[in-house]
């Protein structure tokens, strides 16, 4: 069975080098393949072969910049959708996976075809963040860059990637691997920025990025509510609650628990959300009480409910919290019954 999808995958990716592409890059995507189904888990015996087949060709134009209009191969990731008839989302997806899975990146460099296109942003990019991760982890902004700093990073990235790369891409950022450096500059400047004072600029670009990446794999949300909150930005802070109402972190629990006592729901509703609070972490409300000193910096790391996630939530909103005498009265009365 294995056998004849593979070979039924590999059909589907000549059809589309036929059209689009060449032998060499045929060829290339046949190795993937190979290498697909040498696997102990042979993914694309799951799901549809029309996501999987355009998957491999996406991530091949992806590793070669086949995307770059100064290729003299041309195709675009509408021509993959439209000629796979398939979800863009999902051959996102699957194209950063068969990336991260199969380590294609350094199997198929193609430092040893070309100068990959996004090498020298990638420089600039080095030069200014002490850790330079493309993975699940994130890189670690430099504590002495400056606003300005960061934005010339984000500029020399807005001006490679070009305005048709951000209107074909909007919504999926993130999943698109060579936008994550771009994304963390945006969320250090961001932060920089509500810092510094400038917070309408700050809460526009968190706006922003999750426009450009609504699956928010960076947690904008967790500092954007908080932020709403402290603004009394209270519409705002309701929208952004209910577009991620599934949410069962500490965060959006408590983000709620305020929101709900700025806007002055029912000391009932107040109370009911104040028990989904305590069931989802009863370690916050001692930290916002100050019945628990918080510690010097932010954990790395933390777990659904444990005392980490609680010191991560009031790092981001504890501001919010303290500024309103109200909602600190009212968290105290509850703490207490």
């Amino acid at each position: 069975m294995t056998d004849e999808k593979q070979e039924k995958l590999t059909e589907m990716v000549d059809g589309f080098c036929d059209e689009y592409l060449n032998d060499e890059y045929r060829q290339i995507s046949h190795e993937i393949i190979e290498e697909m189904a040498k696997g102990k888990s042979v993914y694309f015996k799951r799901g549809k072969l029309e996501v999987w087949a355009g998957a491999v060709i996406y991530a091949v134009c992806q590793i070669y910049s086949l995307f770059d209009e100064s290729d003299e191969v041309q195709v675009t990731r509408r021509d993959i959708f439209n000629y796979f008839n398939t979800d863009q989302s999902a051959v996102l997806k699957k194209a950063v996976n068969l990336r991260n899975i199969y380590n294609l990146d350094d199997k198929f460099s193609p430092d040893n075809v070309q100068k990959s296109d996004y090498t020298e942003l990638e420089d600039i990019l080095n030069a200014n963040i002490m850790n330079h991760d493309f993975g699940d982890s994130y890189p670690v902004g430099d504590e002495n860059m400056t606003v300005e700093d960061y934005q010339k990073v984000i500029d020399d990235y807005e001006q490679k990637f070009g305005e048709i790369y951000f209107k074909e891409n909007e919504g999926y950022f993130w999943l698109i691997h060579e936008t994550r450096p771009y994304m963390q500059c945006l969320l250090d400047q961001a932060h920089l920025l509500w810092e510094n004072g400038e917070r309408e600029k700050a809460i526009d670009q968190f706006k922003y990025m999750l426009k450009l990446n609504p699956n928010d794999n960076q947690g904008v949300r967790d500092t954007l509510l908080p932020n709403l909150l402290e603004l009394n930005r209270l519409d705002e802070a309701e929208d952004l609650y209910l577009k991620y109402e599934e949410d069962s972190s500490a965060s959006w629990k408590f983000g709620k628990l305020l929101l709900d006592i700025k806007s002055n729901a029912s000391f009932d509703e107040i109370e009911m959300q104040y028990q989904k609070c305590i069931k989802s972490n009863p370690h916050v409300v001692a930290y916002l009480l100050g019945k628990k000193r918080l510690p010097d910096r932010m954990p790395y790391f933390y777990g659904i409910g444990d005392e980490n996630e609680a010191v991560f939530y009031v790092m981001l909103s504890a501001d919010a919290w303290h500024s309103d005498m109200k909602s600190m009265k009212v968290l105290m009365r509850l703490s207490e019954k």
